[in-house]
C-alpha cells in the first residue's frame, strides 16, 4: 500500500474491509515523505522552462533548483527507494533484480561526542 499524507488521510481507508484484507496479508505500507508546495512548484516550473518532464532523480541534482529544494527532493527519493528496498521481497519477483542498493548511513539517533571547546558550530 502507498500512503501519501499530502493527498489524503488514510484514517477512513483503514476502517474499510479492503484495508483489513491488506492487513491480514501483512501488506507493506510505503509512506511518501511530505514535500513543500514551493519545492513541487519549482520542479514543475523547471519542467515547463525545459519543455519536458524532469525525472525525480534528475531534478534532485539540477543546478537551477536551490540547494534546499534539491535536498528535499533527494530526501523524498532516498526515503521512497529505501522503503521499496525494505519490502523488495513483496514487490519484486526476485530480490536479486535490485542492481543498486540504497547506501546505509549512520543509525538515526546515533550520537557523536561533541567537544564544545573544539567544535566551531557549538
Amino acid at each position: 500500500m502507498i500512503e501519501n499524507p499530502a493527498r489524503f488521510s488514510s484514517v477512513d481507508f483503514r476502517k474499510t474491509r479492503l484495508a483489513k484484507w491488506f492487513e491480514e496479508r501483512h501488506a507493506p505500507t510505503i509512506v511518501i515523505p511530505p514535500v513543500l508546495d514551493s519545492t513541487m512548484r519549482a520542479w514543475v516550473t523547471l519542467e515547463r522552462k525545459l519543455k519536458r518532464y524532469l525525472p525525480l532523480d534528475e531534478a534532485c541534482n539540477h543546478p537551477e533548483l536551490s540547494d534546499i529544494k534539491q535536498g528535499e527532493l533527494q530526501f523524498l527519493r532516498d526515503r521512497f527507494c529505501a522503503q521499496c528496498e525494505e519490502h523488495a521481497e513483496r514487490l519484486l519477483p526476485e530480490v536479486s533484480l535490485i542492481k543498486t542498493r540504497m547506501p546505509k548511513g549512520e543509525l538515526v539517533g546515533a550520537r557523536r561526542e561533541i567537544n564544545p571547546l573544539e567544535d566551531p558550530l557549538y
